[in-house]
């Protein structure tokens, strides 16, 4: 997935877990809504500081180069062993921008996991299959998609499926508002 689809991803899912929190009873002012905004947009392009060629890469070069050169694109930065001990966490820890990062994140390596390449599971315990090529048959990598319907990074395919998805969670905050004003 490119940058611009993982942020348009990012921001429409920020928006409408907003809207969810808020009709399941959690007030949010703007602010708030503005802040788990923002930051799960920076959430979403996060994990791509792998890659000096990415969004996040560009603007952070010294450390993607440095992250790249030693692991390697879609290994720690997408390792969902790594990521999920930060999520949970995210629960516990009552922080607005915390929570949005997590949420951009998450995001992000659910869109990457209906890719070609998927994402990385467990990098630390499979690395050394991940090196010698055996990535390539699944280990090591979680698919959310069987191997037929699995699309490459950049692809037509790829913008189709974010924006369906982003089509999706702006249909939840309308429907959401939609039923407010019809009460």
């Amino acid at each position: 997935m490119l940058g611009k689809n993982h942020l348009a991803f990012g921001i429409t899912s920020a928006l409408a877990t907003s809207v969810v929190l808020n009709k399941a009873g959690v007030e949010l002012d703007y602010a708030t809504v503005s802040i788990i905004t923002a930051s799960s947009a920076f959430g979403s392009l996060l994990p791509d500081i792998d890659d000096p060629n990415s969004m996040i890469g560009r603007l952070f070069v010294h450390i993607a180069s440095f992250i790249n050169r030693v692991f390697g694109h879609r290994t720690i930065t997408h390792d969902l062993m790594i990521f999920l001990p930060l999520f949970i966490a995210s629960f516990f820890v009552k922080n607005t921008i915390f929570f949005g990062i997590m949420l951009g994140y998450i995001g992000h390596l659910f869109l990457d996991s209906l890719t070609e390449q998927g994402v990385c599971f467990n990098y630390f315990g499979h690395r050394k299959a991940l090196k010698t090529g055996w990535g390539k048959f699944g280990v090591g990598y979680i698919h959310l998609l069987p191997e037929k319907l699995r699309f490459k990074s950049g692809s037509f395919m790829s913008k189709v499926v974010t924006t369906m998805f982003c089509v999706l969670n702006v249909y939840a905050i309308y429907s959401m508002y939609a039923v407010n004003l019809l009460k």
